[in-house]
């Protein structure tokens, strides 16, 4: 059963490099992570992640007992001192002949928490220093670990850090994804080498499983707020690639009843707007969207997130068009009427796909 709407009509034809901005502010926009797998990767030693990221002796003991950490190859960020910045790596290592990416995120930099007794989320700042919560991507990731369309989640090699800083990183393990990059990555290198028709049946491919992701998310109650190309992960290790959902510190639970009740993360340029509210107030903007929209808040926010992502890759004036979806009344209009967002998003140099349709 599809839970929400795939809105997916695509328009085509050669599309400007689109770069969205990040901050690290709870319910703004979270850093791309996913980082390209493919490219030549540097060593990093054990002593110069517990320098940068201020790693506690219980974390080091983790990382020692489990991997080999004369073996670590730093993935995301590209430099050293940028970890100290943003708090958070990725790392290749390999795990019993495997190669696996891990991940390691400080405290202060987790957004978004779980309760499991209440299944309750809760954003970093009412988050409690209380030894029952952890960090939500731990919780999901082990949840999904056996579901297609999420990388493999290896969970007794990840460190599930507790609220109350009894460890100062969220250590995460998965698969590692020889061969990857995200998905406005793979546009941008594809769309000159690939004629429509091929590039359009690929995407539908790549929508489609994405679509799927989202689902099993939501059929677990649980929603991601920050959909966007950046957190699809394309490994290309066939001739089409296959697509991946990536970076679940988004996801929040929608409880025992069902509804959206708070948003952690999220990226203003891909999220509804709300009359009134700037996308730099984000707080704001997701609470009055909650609010406003009532019930209806989950399906509306995913099937505007799904369309504008499509739209952001193949809309070649998005970089000039995009701010009139700042405007309250086009998506009351979409809402209302249903439909696909081309009747209200113009792209004058692009053709609409005859071959996607609003299912």
């Amino acid at each position: 059963m599809k839970i929400f709407l795939l809105l997916s009509i695509l328009v085509f034809s050669e599309c400007r490099k689109y770069s969205i901005s990040t901050d690290s502010s709870e319910a703004g926009s979270s850093s791309v992570e996913s980082s390209s797998e493919s490219t030549k990767l540097s060593p990093i030693s054990l002593s110069t992640l517990k320098k940068y990221l201020k790693l506690s002796p219980k974390d080091e003991s983790f990382l020692k007992n489990k991997f080999n950490t004369s073996s670590f190859d730093l993935i995301w960020p590209k430099s050293e001192k940028e970890i100290a910045q943003l708090k958070i790596c990725s790392l290749k290592s390999t795990l019993k002949s495997q190669e696996v990416k891990v991940k390691i995120v400080k405290i202060s930099r987790i957004k978004a928490w779980y309760r499991q007794d209440k299944d309750k989320t809760y954003c970093s700042s009412d988050a409690k220093s209380d030894q029952s919560l952890i960090p939500i991507e731990f919780h999901v990731s082990k949840e999904l670990a056996n579901k297609p369309r999420f990388a493999k989640f290896y969970p007794d090699e990840s460190q599930a850090s507790s609220s109350n800083k009894k460890h100062k990183a969220l250590i995460l393990t998965h698969q590692y994804l020889t061969n990857s990059v995200n998905l406005r990555e793979w546009f941008n290198d594809k769309k000159t080498t690939l004629d429509m028709k091929e590039m359009e049946k690929i995407l539908k491919i790549f929508f489609t499983q994405m679509h799927a992701a989202l689902n099993s998310l939501l059929e677990k109650k649980f929603i991601y707020t920050d959909f966007k190309p950046e957190n699809v992960i394309i490994n290309i290790n066939n001739k089409k690639g296959s697509a991946f959902l990536s970076n679940l510190n988004s996801v929040v639970s929608l409880g025992k009843s069902g509804k959206l009740d708070k948003i952690c993360v999220m990226t203003p340029e891909y999220f509804p707007p709300v009359n009134g509210v700037s996308d730099s107030d984000s707080k704001k903007l997701t609470s009055s969207f909650i609010k406003t929209e009532g019930a209806k808040a989950t399906k509306r926010i995913l099937s505007w997130q799904f369309c504008m992502s499509i739209f952001s890759l193949v809309c070649q004036e998005f970089e000039d068009k995009k701010q009139q979806f700042v405007d309250r009344s086009v998506f009351d209009k979409w809402k209302n009427e249903n439909t696909s967002l081309s009747r209200y998003f113009k792209c004058p140099k692009s053709k609409i796909s005859t071959s996607f349709t609003t299912v």
